[in-house]
Formats: structure tokens, sequence, C-alpha cells
């Protein structure tokens, strides 16, 4: 903006001073040169003029004045001056100019009255009594938060000089500037509103007059300080470029505070997630008691929460240091259990301590998780900020809940990110120096946060976090488990991790760019109710799609897979979506008590979908366990409905409304970058090969064909830890070309959400085929070394489910050995990984799924049967094996007293290796307890095969 005092004489001897008139007993002479201290002032007044320019919106309004007064260059009428005598008498040129300054109340803008009295002057009259003042209206522009927020700190900031100068200073008021005070102001219009909106009475503006200068003197900008309107509660209607500049600084660090804000809640939502997922391990410890000391060890678990969340916090508000506190146990913890998982090792001599402490900081991490969330979603206020916590009384400031939703969708994603970096395989679990890089960057920059953070005060926050429980859920099986999609789409993990990539950035910019409509002051109330049900729809269809469509052993291949991956990614922004309704309401206090509640209902609405899934393989549901993924979605979409309390139109565009839903996209994006790339980056770790630290594969001099059976047990040990290296040790070690693999998870909660297959495949560098049985992610699978084998004609077949509680599978493939030197092998030897029921009594269904099999791979020519027969020698089912003119390897070959379950004490022997027109060189039961079961191994050899003997009976 220009000056508005322009003069119309270019002469350059003009005497335009900023001070006011020249000296008394000077003459107006134009042609007179400038004195030094004329240039000086005429040089100050131009860089006055170009500080004009830089004005900021009015602080309530975010209107753009057209124009300043400069008290500097124009008296205030009324006041004694010593200029020139007139000349002209009456025909002599007076300005006056009239100002006020209507009260900043923020429902309109600021006014500007000028009243200009113009006489005809002579030519001869000095420049600063011929300024023209013309009569402008302002022009609104529109509101920007930053400066919103900027201009209303600095009006509550003190102004440089100090405070303003007493009233008898003040020059006195024109009979012109008190009509023009009594006058009502123009109607204005306020932003966002329709309609004219009447003005309270303006305020004049005084010049006070400097200290130490003579009565009468004119005062100079910097000691203006014009009187505040009534109930602004301002020190003056427009800040200086001096308090914009700290209010600048400040909004910054506000910035900064919400970056912080965002940045601690996804890491510790990792952390948390990356601890419940190990939580599944460990409960299979009690598993092995049964389904009920399993259950009840699950759900004292997950409602310890609140025991952890009032040690840390009983009496005290939610604040900064009180947040900093529960993040660095929560860091100290996860760091003492990988020293203690480290130390534990295979041998399990302190396996009780791991698996206690363990569950410990499960409920921990979710109490952590909760308070953590609780101080982000809490609204603070613009320090010096006066606007009133209500809008005409109606509404009050709605709570961080699009923050919330934000930091616990970037975690859960994020989370899949580090777990993909591992391979799947967690940090948890690991004990070189590579596992404690995961958890030190995690725990540092949590903490970190956290400490940025330290001196926040407690503030009014969202209640309803327990929707973050079923959030949580859904996260941690489908949409932030890269393994879950891998099965479930037939996808390569790799495409699973671009997916989870894509995610990330879908939810950031959906989040931050406001699909939730409800949530947006002044937004549309059927937007925002199309918006609610449409999320209801949408997660409703794409978790029925993602969890039916697929089935259990079919495969799945193209335009279905990335059809389920679309829905998969959906259901992540929808659900995210659905928090944010859930959570953006009112802001309230929450203290440690509604928070101790809190962090129980996150943790049993987590366990209890994760729990009931699961358990239904043992306790079969009266309904399939998918509908429990459908039942959480459906909860989320209906916590998704509650409609948010509309911003009145009056509080459209005021600070108030500015500040309702962070974060911005400028503190959102390195986070959601941040997210992204941790998944990038397993898709290239995907992509190259692991390195070759395990043992060389041992080569045989025997003639034949290796062959390894083992039942994995998802992985976990009797430790109880995930000893993924140790099998693959094992597998490397045997020097199996062809392994035959059951109880292989794909993604298992149980399991610790590995994908077993991909990553055995590339330990052993060899290639996997898989099929489900209970699901897509626990099933059978076959490897073989592409160096020595190569394999051809799969097939998958689903077993009968006869008297459950599981589903059943089996998987075939014709393996060749690659020279073919052998004619016997020309036409290869047809490989079959089974597994079949597990319970005792479930002999005749057993005897139906060993009839299905044969039916469907009759044994013709050579042929290897292995797998978990859940049966013993002497049983029914082993004689029905036999009777196809399949031959026992351990039996032929081995140690017929050998048991192979359970690992550590075996009492059992329900591990077979069966052949058919073939010889057993070799046969072996290897001593390892990476599994539930030992590992079993047999070297064939193209030939006749012996008779088989006659079965054994028990007494």
């Amino acid at each position: 903006m220009t000056d508005e005092h322009r003069t119309n004489d270019p002469d350059p001897g003009d005497r335009r001073s900023p001070t006011g008139p020249p000296p008394t007993g000077r003459e107006a002479d134009p042609a007179r040169p400038l004195t030094r201290a004329e240039r000086r002032a005429a040089e100050q007044a131009a860089l006055e003029r170009q500080a004009d320019s830089s004005w900021q919106p009015s602080p309530s309004t975010g209107t753009l004045p057209v124009s300043r007064p400069r008290t500097a260059a124009l008296p205030l009428p009324g006041a004694p001056t010593a200029g020139p005598p007139a000349t002209g008498g009456a025909a002599g040129r007076v300005t006056a100019r009239t100002t006020a300054v209507r009260a900043d109340t923020g429902t309109g803008p600021a006014q500007d009255t000028v009243a200009t009295a113009r006489e005809q002057a002579p030519a001869g009259a000095a420049a600063w009594e011929r300024v023209e003042v013309p009569t402008e209206t302002p022009t609104p522009v529109p509101v920007s938060a930053w400066r919103e927020r900027a201009a209303r700190f600095a009006l509550a900031q003190p102004a440089k000089g100090g405070a303003t100068p007493p009233a008898e200073h003040a020059a006195p008021a024109t009979p012109a500037v008190a009509a023009a005070a009594e006058r009502p102001a123009a109607p204005a219009v306020a932003v966002g509103t329709v309609g004219p909106v009447t003005a309270p009475a303006a305020t004049p503006l005084v010049a006070p007059t400097p200290t130490g200068a003579a009565p009468g003197a004119l005062a100079t900008p910097d000691a203006v300080a014009p009187l505040a309107a009534p109930g602004s509660g301002s020190a003056t209607p427009f800040p200086t470029r001096r308090q914009l500049s700290h209010a600048a600084r400040h909004v910054t660090r506000l910035g900064r505070g919400n970056a912080a804000r965002l940045l601690l809640l996804t890491v510790v939502t990792a952390l948390a997630v990356e601890m419940i997922r190990a939580s599944g391990p460990l409960l299979d410890r009690a598993f092995s008691a049964g389904v009920v000391v399993a259950a009840g060890t699950a759900l004292v678990t997950y409602a310890a929460p609140a025991l952890a969340v009032t040690i840390i916090a009983a009496r005290l508000p939610i604040s900064g240091r009180v947040t900093l506190g529960a993040v660095l146990a929560l860091v100290a913890w996860r760091l003492g259990l990988q020293g203690l998982g480290i130390a534990a090792g295979s041998e399990g001599t302190l396996g009780s301590a791991r698996y206690g402490l363990g569950l410990g900081g499960t409920a921990l991490a979710v109490a952590t998780l909760v308070i953590v969330a609780g101080f982000v979603s809490g609204v603070r206020p613009v320090p010096g900020d006066d606007s009133p916590e209500r809008v005409g009384g109606a509404w009050s400031p709605l709570a961080n809940g699009r923050m919330v939703a934000l930091g616990v969708a970037l975690g859960v994603l994020g989370a899949a990110g580090v777990s993909l970096l591992y391979g799947t395989w967690d940090a948890y679990w690991r004990t070189g120096l590579l596992a404690w890089a995961g958890p030190l960057a995690l725990g540092g920059l949590a903490v970190v946060a956290a400490w940025l953070l330290r001196r926040d005060t407690a503030a009014p926050g969202a209640r309803g976090l327990w929707v973050l429980g079923p959030y949580l859920a859904l996260g941690i099986m489908v949409f932030g488990n890269p393994s879950f999609v891998s099965a479930q789409t037939g996808l390569p993990l790799t495409v699973a991790a671009g997916g989870v990539a894509v995610a990330a950035l879908l939810v950031g910019l959906t989040t931050v760019r406001g699909t939730a409509r409800s949530s947006r002051p002044g937004g549309s109330a059927v937007l925002a109710l199309l918006g609610r049900v449409a999320d209801l729809v949408a997660m409703l269809a794409v978790t029925v799609v993602v969890f039916v469509l697929p089935g259990r052993t079919e495969e799945v291949d193209g335009f279905l897979s990335w059809a389920l991956l679309i829905c998969v990614v959906g259901l992540a922004v929808a659900s995210t979506d659905a928090v944010v309704h859930a959570l953006t309401r009112p802001a309230r206090d929450i203290g440690w008590l509604r928070l101790a509640g809190a962090s129980t209902a996150v943790g049993l609405g987590l366990i209890l979908p994760l729990l009931v899934y699961q358990l239904d393989y043992d306790v079969p549901l009266p309904v399939p366990n998918a509908v429990v993924p459908v039942a959480v979605a459906l909860v989320l979409a209906l916590a998704g409905l509650r409609r948010t309390p509309p911003l009145p139109a009056s509080a459209a565009g005021t600070a108030a409304a500015a500040r309702v839903a962070p974060p911005s996209v400028r503190v959102a994006l390195p986070v959601v970058a941040g997210v992204a790339v941790l998944a990038a980056g397993g898709v290239v770790v995907q992509s190259i090969d692991l390195p070759d630290d395990a043992p060389a594969a041992a080569t045989s001099t025997e003639q034949g064909l290796v062959v390894l059976d083992w039942n994995l047990h998802y992985g976990v040990s009797a430790t109880p830890s995930v000893e993924l290296d140790q099998v693959a040790a094992t597998i490397r070690g045997s020097g199996a070309q062809v392994v035959a693999l059951q109880e292989v998870s794909r993604g298992w909660v149980l399991g610790g959400g590995v994908d077993m297959a991909t990553y055995l495949a590339r330990a052993t560098d060899m290639e996997v085929v898989f099929v489900g049985a209970a699901d897509r992610q626990f099933g059978n699978a076959i490897l073989w070394d592409p160096a020595s084998v190569t394999v051809a004609d799969v097939s998958r077949l689903a077993l009968p489910y006869g008297a459950g509680p599981q589903y059943r599978s089996a998987i075939s493939a014709t393996v060749t050995p690659v020279d073919g030197s052998d004619a016997t092998w020309s036409e290869g030897v047809r490989v079959t990984s089974v597994h079949l029921q597990h319970r005792r009594e479930n002999t005749p269904t057993r005897l139906d799924q060993l009839d299905a099999l044969f039916a469907a791979e009759p044994v013709d020519g050579p042929f290897v049967l292995a797998g978990d027969l859940n049966a013993e020698p002497g049983w029914e089912e082993i004689d029905l094996v036999e009777s196809q003119g399949l031959l026992s390897g351990q039996d032929d070959a081995g140690n017929a007293d050998d048991l192979t379950s359970p690992a550590t004490a075996p009492r059992h022997r329900i591990d077979w290796v069966f052949g058919s027109g073939l010889t057993f060189e070799r046969f072996q039961v290897l001593d390892d307890v990476s599994s539930d079961h030992r590992p079993l191994v047999a070297v064939v050899r193209p030939g006749e095969e012996k008779e088989a003997a006659a079965p054994e009976t028990t007494g």
C-alpha cells in the first residue's frame, strides 16, 4: 500500500516534513533548496511509506486496511501548530481528518471513517497544507489462519517503549473528532456472514505527545498508542512490525509444537504396535495350559493399562512432564526387553521372565499410547489470545481429534514400515546388533519429541478415546499388516509394501485436507452426513470383500489381486476418517482417572476382536470368524456417525475457527513422508538378498533327493520366542533340496505378524509355494532349491472340515532334479505337504481327509507324503496310508523310537515321511527346539520301495 498523503505539486523543492508544518517564521518558498534536516526528514518519510506496504489483516476479520493515518505527517485536527501565516484568509486550505477505529469484537471488519473538508488554496501554499485524503472503503481479503493467529498474539504484547502515556499528555479532541466519535459506524459485512452487521460506537484515534516534547508538538509514529476499543482486550487495533515479527516467531514455535506432538504420537503408536504384535507369541505359552487360561491371560494383560496409568499419572494433570515420564518408562522397558531377549537366547533360561515382563510391557505400551493421545488432543490457546472460549456462548473449541487420528494411523503404518525393513520379522525377536537399531531410533525420537513438549500444560482434550481400540485391532490385523496383505491378495510382499506406502500418503492427505467435513467449522451439514455415511458403507463393503472373496485355499491373481489391494488401502483411509469424526468433539477436561478408564477400554477393544478371531480355531464360533473384522468395521463406522456441534456462522473466519483442526499440511507432511519412506525402504529390502550369515548348506554324498519335513507352529518356540534365523540355519544345514512345512504363518498375530514363507525363502535362497488352511494366513508350504530341482504342476487341496475345529489343507508339486542324470527321475517325484485335524478323538475326520487326499493325489510313481498327521504308530490313519503302498521312512531307515512332539521333551510321534516308488537311504529326527515339533530329514533315491512293515499294535 502506498502512503495516502500525496502532493499535487511535483516541485522538487517541496518542503514536506514528517513532523508537521515548517518552523515558525519561515516562508513557504517552493524554490528554496532543501536543508540537510529536511532531506533526512524526506528520506525518513520514504522509509515509512515503504513500511506501510507490509500491513497485516485485521486480527478478527482478516481484512487489510486500505489506509492508515500517518500522524507524523499530518497534524491532528485542533492541535496547536506553528504554521506559516495564512494567506488568503478564508481561502486558505484546511484539511480536517477524523479517524474512528471500530472496536475489535471479532464479528466484523474495522472501518476507517474519513471526513475531508477542502477549500481552494493559493498556489504558494506549503506541501503539508495541500494534503488530499480520499475516502476509501476497505476491501475484504481471505482470512489466513497463520496471519490471524500472529495478529491476535501480537496485539496482546506490549509495544516497545512501554505502556500508553498518561491521558494528560494527549492532544485535545476537536469538535469534529467528537462528532465523528458519536456517529454510528457504517454497516460492515463480516467474513463468513451474510448481510450487514452493526458495529459498536467507534473510538477516536488520539495521538499522545511524546515525553519531553513541548505542549502541542506532534507525536511521532513510534510514540502513537491509540486507545483500545472497548472489550477488545488489545493494546492497539493494529500490531506494529516488531510485534508481527515476534508473533511470527511464536507461531513458528507453535507449528514446531504441533509437529512434535504429531511425531510423538506416531512414534509411540509404532512402539505400542510392535509390542502388541509381540504379545501374540507370548500368549501362545498360555495356550499350552488351555484355551480358558490363554483367554484369561490376554484379558488381564489388556485390562492392566488402567493400573499403569494410575501408577504414572495418579492425581496429576496430563501435562508435558507427565507425558515425558510415561514415554521414558516405555522406552526403558522396551530396551530392557531387547536385552533380556538376547540374554535368554534359545535356551529359555530367562523365558519366564521374558514372558511376564513382555506382557507387562504390552500393558504399559497401551497406557502410554492413551496418555499421549489424550495429551495431544488437548486444545492449547495461543498465549496472549483474548478471544473467548465460546463464540456467542454457543460454541466451544473442538479437541484435536484430527491430529490424534492422523498420529495413530501413521504410527500403525510406520510400524508396518519398520517391520518391512526387518523382513517382517520384528527386531523384538532378533539378537544381533541390527536388532537394536529400530528400538533405539524409535525410542530416541519419542524421548526427544516428549522433551520438547515438557513445558506444555494440561488442556481440555478429546473424550471417546475408546475408539482407538477397534481401530488398532483392524490396523494390526489388516491394513497395517503387510504379511496379511500379501497373503490375502496373492501379491508379492514387495507390492504389499508399496500398498502400505500409498496408504500412508492417502491417509495423510485426506486427514489433513479434511475429508471429515463435520469437523470443519461452518461446513455443510449435508456434506458432513454424506461423508459419515460414505465411511460406513465403504468400511463394511471393503471389509467383506477382503475377508470373504479370496477364500482360503484358492489361488488369487490378476485383477482380483489388485482389487483386493485397493480395498485394503481404502479400508485404511475410511477407518481413519471415521476416527476423525468420532474424536472431533468439544474439548473437555480429561484427568488421569478418565484416562485410566479409557486405557482399559482401548486395551479390551483391541484384544477382544483379535482373541475371538483366533479362538475360533479351537472353539468354533456359530458364525464364520470373518464376521469379527466386519463387526469391528461396523463399530468404527457407527462411532464415526457422531455429529460434531456445528460452528455458528458468527464465528467463521475468527481466530477460534482457525485453530480447531490442526495439524496443517506443513506440519504433517514431514511425518507422512517419513512413514511412506519407511514403507518404500521395505520395498527395497524385499528386493535384495539377505546377508549370507547363516551356515552354508550341507552337501550330501548320497545319491538322492534330500527332503525335510517340519511343523513350524507359526514360528513360535517354547521359550517363547520367534527364532526364524535358527529355523533357516537348520534348513540350510540339513542340505535339504525340498522342504515340506506345516503351520506356516503369513501375518497371524499369534505368530508375531511375520510372513514366514517369504522370509524363509529369502533366508535359504529357495523358492516357495503356499496354501492357506485355517485361513489365508495359516497353512502349508513347499520350499525348493532352484539350483538343484525344478517344481511344476502345483496343486492346492482343501480337506474336509469334519468335526473341526480347523479347516485343513494339502499342497502338492512335482519335483524334478535339474541334472536329470537318472532316467527313473525323468518324470519327477510327487511331493505333498499335509496337516490333518489335531484333536485325538477326531480319527473319523482324519480318515475322511486322507481319503480326499488320495482321491485327488493318487499314488502313482515316485511319491513322497510328508506332514503332521496327528496320528501315532498303530492308529487307523497310519494303516490307511500304508494301505496305499506308502512306506514310513523312519521305520525303514531311521530309529522308530524317536519322538517328534513336543520339541523340548517329546512324548508323541505324530510327524511322518512316507514314500512310494523310491528307496530311503537315510532318515533322522533333528534335535531342534525352534518350534514345538522336531524336524525330520530323509534322503530318497530312485528304486523299488521295500514292502511295508506290519503295523504295530499298542496294548
